[in-house]
């Protein structure tokens, strides 16, 4: 039924993780959103405090989706530029700083395979520019 790309990754002490992407679904920041959750972050939404883990995001309750820009249920503006919500396509272009440092902590403690120093003589882009480099993800 069309076709997909599957990621996986499993070790001891680190719960088996799957990413699975139709790529009719790769337009915009749908592949920054699934890896997102396979590096370690939760949604924006789903109640006011800290609800996903990361100091630096506005709360949100309500899920808003399209073009919604209405505060969320928390009495702030929610973060609607999130990659990690479910706006419009075009209005999902970043994660905060402390989403970008949760990714790296996920990466150093859970998936040290995946870093380049523990792979002698290869390379990685994931020190290059503009991967993890900033928070804004590049439009097209």
């Amino acid at each position: 039924y069309g076709e997909s790309v599957i990621m996986s990754y499993h070790r001891q002490g680190w719960p088996h993780r799957s990413l699975w992407i139709d790529w009719r679904n790769l337009d915009g920041p749908e592949l920054a959103h699934e890896l997102g959750h396979y590096l370690g972050l939760d949604h924006v939404f789903g109640g006011c405090g800290n609800y996903d883990g990361v100091t630096d995001t506005a709360p949100q309750k309500a899920i808003l989706y399209g073009w919604q820009t209405k505060p969320g249920g928390c009495g702030v503006q929610p973060p609607v530029h999130n990659v990690m919500g479910y706006t419009a396509n075009k209005m999902r272009c970043e994660f905060t700083k402390g989403q970008k440092d949760k990714i790296w902590a996920t990466l150093r403690n859970n998936l040290k395979d995946l870093l380049p120093e523990n792979h002698p003589g290869s390379h990685s882009r994931l020190y290059e520019q503009p991967l993890l480099a900033d928070t804004r993800v590049p439009e097209h």
